[in-house]
């Protein structure tokens, strides 16, 4: 996708202009929407995400990776884009189904429950509790903790 290869501020400005997360290319709008619902935009044999190239264009720097705040993909205005780490990132995805039945970061542990949860690139186990749903207030508590405005338990619904 391009993803090791860094564009120039300067250059940006001059093939595109940007408007609301937008980019424009000779007045049409540039690029596609990826199955996965993220903008890419094609600039001479290589792919780049928009978000990317929007952070660029404003910020003069090429990010790592970037977040969007309010997790909709396709949503690449400045003030919705955020650099992030790839642990922050993960961290902002909304909870994936599991088929245990348990929430995320919650399990069964003889007859108890325990959290486990990686942390600083380590996996990290909390004190065994007797009910799933006291398990998960731990687990929530310590998302929120150690990934603060980018835990997904620290937003209010809407956003």
């Amino acid at each position: 996708m391009g993803s090791q290869r860094t564009l120039r501020q300067d250059l940006l400005k001059e093939i595109f202009e940007l408007r609301d997360g937008v980019l424009y290319r000779d007045g049409e709008i540039a690029g596609d929407l990826t199955p996965k619902g993220y903008w890419r935009v094609q600039i001479g044999d290589h792919k780049y995400f928009r978000a990317k190239i929007v952070w660029c264009m404003v910020h003069g720097n090429w990010p790592k990776e970037v977040d969007h705040r309010n997790r909709q993909r396709s949503d690449d205005r400045i003030e919705n884009l955020r650099e992030a780490t790839h642990s922050q990132n993960i961290a902002h995805q909304p909870p994936r189904k599991r088929t245990t039945g348990l929430p995320n970061g919650v399990y069964r542990h003889r007859n108890k429950y325990r959290v486990r949860m990686r942390i600083g690139g380590k996996m990290t186990c909390f004190p065994v509790v007797d009910t799933p749903e006291e398990a998960h207030e731990i687990y929530k508590a310590q998302h929120l903790q150690n990934y603060k405005e980018f835990s997904i338990y620290g937003q209010s619904k809407n956003a």
